[in-house]
């Protein structure tokens, strides 16, 4: 758990003044993916910055954040779209 804690106190300190995003996605090759782990998840959920959202192949009921299906024929106009909302 502390890379979490530190990973959410670089993300406070120095890159709160940045205009960023973490977009996480695990590609679908040798190894076969793993899947993410919820309880990363979920305090990945609790960072106030940067914003951060997942590509998954399905939705993660238990998830908070915001989620993209990696077979969504839109999905990079879908994420064009939520980075253009955090800019609002």
């Amino acid at each position: 758990m502390c890379a979490i804690a530190e990973l959410q106190a670089y993300c406070e300190d120095d890159l709160s003044e940045e205009k960023i995003a973490l977009i996480f996605y695990e590609t679908p090759t040798d190894p076969p993916p793993q899947g993410f782990d919820i309880t990363v998840l979920q305090q990945l959920a609790r960072f106030s910055d940067p914003p951060i959202a997942i590509v998954v192949p399905a939705l993660l009921a238990e998830c908070q954040l915001p989620q993209f299906l990696e077979t969504d024929s839109n999905l990079i106009a879908n994420i064009l779209q939520w980075l253009h909302n955090l800019e609002r």
